[in-house]
C-alpha cells in the first residue's frame, strides 16, 4: 500500500502481510506502535531508509520500529516511465541510463514479489508501456479515464490531462470549466457538515490542547530533508511551541525541557516559549522519528467521512522534565542577507 493514502484499520481487517511503498514511514502515523502490533509480516519499500526500516524487527508482535524485510528500491524507475499525479495530467519521462541495479527497479521489485508467491501469470508485462496500457483499459469509466491516452500523443503533445475518455479526445487541462459537475443538472453540490466534537477533548487530567504540523525546513517525515545540513540548522529538533502564559504556568522558561503525555505515549523535548499559538493549545512538529516522534501522542482516530487521521488535535498533559536544551529556530531567516 501506499502511505500517501488513508491508513487502513488494521483492528478490524484481517491484515497479515502488509508492503509499504512510499516516502512516508511507522512514525508518520497516529498512535503508531499499535498500528503494526498485530501483523504477521510486515515489508518495507522505501527510497530512502529510515530509522524506522533500517533494521529488521526480530520479534513479530513486540513493539519495535523494525520490519520482517526490507527491499530498497532506486529513485530512478528504468529507461522510461508513465508519471500521473493529482494535477490531472500524464506524462512520459525518458531517463539518461545510470549505474542502477536492474533488481532495485520499482517495477522489477513487484513483478519479483509476484513471482516469488507463484503469481507471475498474472504479471505478464515484459515493458513499461505493456503496464500503462492495462491501465488505459482498467481506468475506462473512471474520473480519471485514460482510455483514449496512447504514450505517443503522451509524448509528442509533452503530456495529456485526464479525463481522456475515447481515442482523439483531446483531454481535459482544467476539470469542470464551464460549471459542468457530475450531476445530471451539471450544477455542483454544496454539503453542509454539522459541528462534531474530536475524537478526544481536554478534561482535567489532561488539559492542554496539542496541535502538530509542519515547519518550513522540513518535509513530512523528513526522510529526505533531515539529510540536508543547512535545513536542519533551520531547526533541528522538534520543540514544544506554547505561549508565555502557559509557560509560566507550568514554570517553564525557554529550552527547559518539559515531558508532554496524551494517552497513548509520551515524549521529551524543549519548550519554545512563542507568542503565536493559543495560551491553552501547544505545537509539537512532526518530521522526526523514534522517541523524537510528535505522533507518540496523536489520536489514531479518523475522520468519518475522509478517513483522514485526526491528527491536529489530541489532549495532553505538560510536566517540567528538568534539564535545559538551547533552543534554534531559524525559519525566520532572511535568505537575502542570513539574519532573522
Amino acid at each position: 500500500m501506499n502511505t500517501d493514502a488513508p491508513w487502513p484499520d488494521l483492528d478490524e481487517a484481517e491484515w497479515r502481510v502488509l508492503k509499504i511503498q512510499t516516502k512516508l514511514h511507522q512514525w508518520a502515523i497516529g498512535d503508531p506502535h499499535r498500528r503494526f502490533d498485530d501483523l504477521f509480516n510486515l515489508v518495507a519499500d522505501p527510497a530512502f531508509l529510515t530509522v524506522a526500516w533500517d533494521r529488521v524487527r526480530g520479534n513479530r508482535g513486540a513493539r519495535s520500529a523494525g520490519v520482517d524485510g526490507v527491499a530498497p528500491r532506486s529513485i530512478v524507475f528504468g529507461k522510461e516511465a508513465f508519471l500521473t499525479g493529482l494535477r490531472d495530467d500524464l506524462k512520459a519521462r525518458r531517463f539518461t541510463p545510470l549505474p542502477v541495479r536492474e533488481k532495485l527497479i520499482p517495477k522489477k521489485i513487484l513483478l519479483d514479489i509476484a513471482e516469488r508467491l507463484g503469481r507471475s501469470r498474472y504479471f505478464p508485462y515484459r515493458s513499461t508501456r505493456e503496464m500503462f496500457e492495462e491501465l488505459c483499459v482498467a481506468s475506462a469509466g473512471g474520473t480519471a479515464d485514460y482510455r483514449g491516452a496512447t504514450w505517443e500523443r503522451i509524448e509528442d503533445e509533452m503530456g495529456l490531462f485526464w479525463p481522456i475518455p475515447e481515442v482523439g479526445h483531446p483531454g481535459t487541462p482544467r476539470l469542470f470549466e464551464g460549471g459542468r459537475f457530475y450531476h445530471p443538472d451539471r450544477k455542483a453540490r454544496f454539503h453542509p457538515v454539522a459541528f462534531r466534537e474530536s475524537a478526544e477533548v481536554v478534561d482535567d487530567e489532561y488539559p492542554i490542547w496539542l496541535t502538530t504540523g509542519r515547519v518550513v525546513s522540513q518535509y513530512l517525515s523528513g526522510t529526505q530533508t533531515r539529510r540536508i545540513a543547512g535545513l536542519v540548522d533551520q531547526y533541528p529538533e522538534p520543540l514544544c511551541e506554547m505561549h508565555p502564559r502557559l509557560a509560566e504556568r507550568l514554570g517553564v522558561a525557554e529550552g527547559d525541557r518539559v515531558t508532554v503525555q496524551s494517552r497513548r505515549g509520551e515524549m521529551t523535548l524543549p519548550a519554545h516559549v512563542v507568542t503565536t499559538i493559543r495560551p491553552d493549545t501547544v505545537f509539537i512538529p512532526y518530521h522526526w522519528p523514534g522517541a523524537q516522534a510528535a505522533n507518540q501522542l496523536t489520536n489514531r482516530a479518523v475522520d468519518p467521512a475522509s478517513k483522514m487521521p485526526e491528527f491536529k488535535v489530541a489532549a495532553v498533559r505538560i510536566a517540567p522534565a528538568g534539564g535545559r536544551t538551547p533552543t534554534t529556530d531559524a525559519r525566520d531567516l532572511d535568505l537575502t542577507d542570513g539574519h532573522p
